[in-house]
């Protein structure tokens, strides 16, 4: 009988790990250090296949954020021209007979649509006919450029915004909910304050703690009908504390 093989599960540690290696800030040892593992457990992860499945699905994640926030971009700069008024980028571009863009690969000059290529290939959400399609070159050409190093280097650079920007927004994002749930607290805590002062609760045993409640019950009925308070601890408010305090430290946590 062979050896069965362990089921996979997913843990907080691994999930931070899955994470940490999309995102791609840190080195190996590090994200081993921050999620408290070892490099041989790390490796035995990097092999499982709904592992890898979680790393490619947390890099589609911060790519669609990179779309939602927006990637910044330099300030665009006017293209350098020569004498006759033709452009230094467009002396390495010419056009064929079926006037798609050509490269001249003697000399590397960047274009707009190198531009281009250069930030959907990092972005991966198109095929290269797709992209060729879109910048108005041929399919080879693109493959003639992913072969220069610059334009290698330029792929991996705009990766490396696309990651920052991702992050920055995720935080962003982090940011306003936990002031959205400090704002949160200051009011329930101005509840308990506000209660407390009220003169109704200076006679009642814990009363100035504001975490007493009144509710009014009727005894009687008809002509003899009356009401009289009944004071009770405000457990929903207190809970309600409670969970906005631990949904707060949780969120801190994801970032600290």
């Amino acid at each position: 009988m062979g050896i069965k093989k362990k089921k996979w599960e997913w843990s907080v540690n691994k999930e931070a790990a899955a994470v940490l290696l999309a995102e791609d800030s840190l080195t190996n040892a590090q994200i081993i250090k921050k999620v408290g593992t070892s490099a041989s457990t790390m490796d035995r992860w990097r092999k499982v296949p709904e592992f890898q499945t979680r790393i490619d699905e947390n890099i589609t994640a911060f790519r669609a954020r990179v779309i939602e926030c927006g990637l910044p971009r330099e300030k665009s700069r006017p293209a350098a021209t020569d004498k006759s008024g033709t452009s230094s980028e467009m002396k390495s571009v010419g056009r064929g007979s079926s006037g798609l863009v050509m490269e001249n690969p003697s000399n590397w000059v960047w274009s707009k649509e190198k531009e281009a290529a250069a930030e959907l290939l990092a972005a991966d959400s198109f095929s290269i006919p797709q992209i060729a399609q879109k910048i108005g070159t041929s399919e080879s050409t693109i493959d003639r450029w992913k072969k220069v190093p610059e334009f290698q280097a330029r792929i991996h650079e705009t990766i490396a915004a696309f990651r920052a920007k991702a992050l920055e927004c995720g935080l962003a994002r982090k940011q306003r909910r936990i002031a959205t749930l400090s704002d949160l607290i200051d009011r329930l805590l101005l509840i308990m304050t506000e209660r407390g002062a009220s003169p109704e609760m200076k006679s009642v045993p814990g009363g100035w703690t504001g975490l007493i409640k009144v509710t009014w019950k009727q005894l009687g009925t008809g002509d003899q009908r009356r009401l009289v308070p009944e004071y009770r601890s405000d457990t929903a408010l207190s809970a309600e504390i409670r969970l906005t305090l631990k949904q707060v430290a949780r969120e801190v946590r994801k970032y600290s």
